[in-house]
């Protein structure tokens, strides 16, 4: 019986090992301009990544997210205030709660974000992240960026709970997976010509996405490689623009963050191909990373949200929490 079992073992370490995927890249990308993204606990997690690493990225896009350290450790706070009221006390978390996380040189310090640019989004019709706290959300950068013209909001699209776009997705007004709408509007356009236009070339519903769409390791970015401790995946994705493929000396970097039931694990590469991210990046040489988690029930996640609210680290806000220097991480290794 043990002679019988050692083919079977070795065929499914080696389909393991086969399809194990590659290690991030380094592209020698533009560290100087980085920016991140994210919708509903990806907005939150975009926020947090901005805040605690302000001095390497310059813009900061939310989709039906809220401002930082919006939930306080408090799972109750944040499905609530966070959430279904936007009951938020602003001036607490720019103020009191910002400079407590630099005391302890948990974040870079806001002064950082004074010129930094900001994107956000909430639908008018959105029943999950009321558009509220998405207003809560632009609140608390205006009291670091002093431009106003840095700033680019929009809260009259009827969008439910969802990515808009402008050719793929349900209705405007539907809720549900894969949280894609159609509203005739194309947030990732809007967000990233902000970010570095004006001016980017505007994608058609004939755009291509003719770069490439590849798997990359999470694993290394994670003490002894266990990502799955942090509910983070095993792999994520990164689509590299045609542009970008043999020099990326002269690329942006974009890092989208999915929300919860947005996960690989979940819809497959839907949040990864039909969130319009890839073709306006494939028009404007821009590199574009979608980390993903993975749903974690008997530790808090059962949806696989990022950590916006505590349940995978108490520092989860900080440069101190797994997650948060997973994605700095993934920063250093594309513009290295």
């Amino acid at each position: 019986m043990a002679n019988q079992l050692i083919p079977l073992l070795l065929s499914t370490i080696l389909f393991a090992t086969s399809h194990a995927a590659p290690g991030l890249e380094q592209y020698g990308a533009d560290g100087n301009q980085v920016s991140v993204s994210g919708i509903s606990a990806g907005g939150f997690m975009a926020v947090q990544v901005h805040v605690a690493y302000s001095a390497s990225i310059m813009g900061v896009g939310v989709v039906a997210g809220g401002p930082y350290w919006c939930a306080r450790g408090n799972l109750m706070y944040a499905l609530n205030q966070c959430m279904e009221t936007g009951d938020i006390n602003v001036d607490y978390l720019a103020g009191f709660a910002t400079s407590y996380a630099l005391g302890f040189n948990s974040i870079d310090d806001p002064g950082n974000m004074a010129n930094a640019k900001m994107y956000v989004f909430g639908g008018s019709r959105d029943s999950v992240v009321v558009q509220e706290v998405s207003r809560a959300a632009e609140e608390y950068y205006r009291h670091f960026i002093t431009d106003n013209n840095n700033f680019l909001t929009e809260y009259t699209v009827p969008a439910e709970h969802s990515m808009v776009h402008d050719v793929h997705g349900n209705a405007c007004g539907h809720k549900g997976e894969p949280y894609i709408n159609n509203c005739g509007y194309n947030a990732a356009y809007e967000m990233l010509n902000h970010f570095y236009g004006p001016g980017l070339e505007r994608p058609t519903a004939n755009t291509r996405q003719d770069g490439v769409l590849l798997e990359f390791d999470q694993t290394e970015f994670f003490p002894n490689g266990n990502a799955a401790k942090e509910s983070v995946a095993n792999t994520g994705y990164i689509y590299v623009p045609t542009g970008c493929i043999d020099d990326g000396s002269h690329c942006r970097v974009h890092i989208a963050l999915h929300g919860c039931l947005q996960q690989y694990e979940e819809i497959g590469d839907q949040y990864t191909t039909l969130s319009g991210y890839n073709e306006v990046a494939e028009l404007n040489d821009i590199i574009v990373i979608y980390p993903q988690t993975i749903a974690k029930p008997m530790g808090g996640n059962r949806n696989g949200c990022w950590d916006w609210w505590g349940y995978a680290s108490i520092s989860y806000a900080s440069n101190l929490a797994p997650q948060m220097d997973f994605m700095k991480q993934i920063i250093d290794r594309v513009t290295a």
